[in-house]
């Protein structure tokens, strides 16, 4: 199983790869907070989690798009998608 792999802010993020989904949804979380600077909002303040929840939110509602509703794994189409530069 290989890892999932991406690119944020100059560094290397390896998650988890398939079958589970968890690498490609961090992947999807942190390039949506790209042009998020979270540093300077006070940290666990409004703006902030709101900001964090809805990455969140989003990322795992574009899995859920992604696999069929009843499957317990990626399907093959999901699990065959290409990692990096997600």
């Amino acid at each position: 199983m290989a890892e999932a792999r991406s690119l944020w802010r100059g560094g290397q993020v390896l998650g988890m790869g398939t079958p589970s989904s968890g690498g490609f949804a961090l992947s999807a979380m942190l390039n949506l907070l790209e042009a998020v600077d979270m540093a300077a909002l006070p940290h666990n303040g409004a703006e902030y989690l709101h900001r964090l929840i809805d990455a969140q939110n989003i990322a795992w509602a574009d899995r859920n798009q992604a696999r069929p509703a009843r499957a317990s794994a990626p399907s093959r189409a999901f699990a065959a998608a290409p990692w990096r530069g997600v």
